[in-house]
């Protein structure tokens, strides 16, 4: 069925002209965005999930989650759900973050929690541009891939203008869509003037994304590598660079288990209580 379905999506942007895309009024670089962000990634999932740090200063760190999500497909208002549960280091082990992540075009805030297991308390975080800044001591505040950058699949085709920039060779054969998306219109949560994303031609799978700020610097490049599970495609590491700084960030995925059958009832403030790791197989 995945193999089916890859291959329809293939035959869809290299027939753009008289697929059933263009009758959308899609251009060929939209449509080849749009099969990107159809890319199959499982229902939902368990899996721990590995951050690495490293600062412009040259310390590094490493933080370890447990990490249950769900995909919604566009159901409701939510694209997924998500809980993490701190593992390592030690310090701070089982503090969880709940996140039931809105469709953009909503423009509603996400709902997210908290958990502190040493109070025992779970509390709603305000919205995100009512936080204060992260500091650099916690954990995420040295993160260079943020919402923007591992949500990019969920942002709404015709926020952008797509234009097909070329087709990168490689031995010979084209192997790669280099796509141009350029915001219509600037966006608080997305501080960006364009990206440039390199997308493999024989999965559309997007493999390397460049941002670039209003000024039309190159400030950050994001690079991703694949692996299959079961069918589906899921992120194997995504390392993302700060290009002014050096800082850089590194995500590792395993101990994969797909497809669950996690259900609405699980994304829950008892949940984030009682821990994710009674989930597993």
């Amino acid at each position: 069925m995945f193999v089916f379905r890859q291959l329809i999506l293939l035959l869809l942007v290299q027939a753009c002209c008289i697929s059933p895309l263009a009758a959308e009024g899609l251009s060929e670089a939209a449509a080849i965005i749009k099969g990107s962000n159809a890319i199959y990634s499982g229902d939902d999932s368990l899996s721990t999930v590995s951050f690495m740090f490293k600062g412009a200063d040259g310390i590094e760190s490493r933080t370890e989650f447990t990490m249950l999500w769900k995909d919604y497909r566009g159901s409701g208002d939510f694209t997924e759900k998500v809980i993490f549960f701190k593992e390592f280091p030690t310090d701070g082990k089982g503090i969880g973050y709940m996140g039931w992540l809105r469709k953009p075009e909503l423009n509603k805030h996400d709902d997210e929690w908290i958990y502190m297991p040493r109070l025992r308390v779970v509390r709603k975080m305000p919205p995100r541009e009512n936080r204060a800044p992260l500091r650099q001591d916690e954990g995420f505040g040295r993160s260079q891939l943020l919402r923007e950058h591992l949500t990019l699949s969920s942002r709404p085709l015709a926020w952008d203008e797509h234009r097909l920039l070329e087709s990168e060779e490689e031995g010979g054969a084209a192997t790669f869509y280099i796509v141009e998306s350029t915001p219509h219109s600037r966006d608080a949560n997305f501080p960006y003037g364009r990206t440039v994303s390199w997308i493999a031609k024989d999965s559309l799978l997007r493999t390397r994304t460049d941002y670039y700020d209003l000024s039309d610097q190159l400030r950050m490049r994001q690079t991703i590598t694949w692996k299959e599970v079961d069918g589906a495609w899921l992120w194997d590491r995504v390392e993302g660079e700060n290009l002014t700084t050096g800082s850089k960030t590194t995500i590792e995925v395993s101990d994969i288990s797909l497809n669950v059958g996690l259900k609405d009832r699980v994304f829950s403030k008892r949940t984030l209580m009682t821990g994710g790791k009674r989930y597993r197989r």
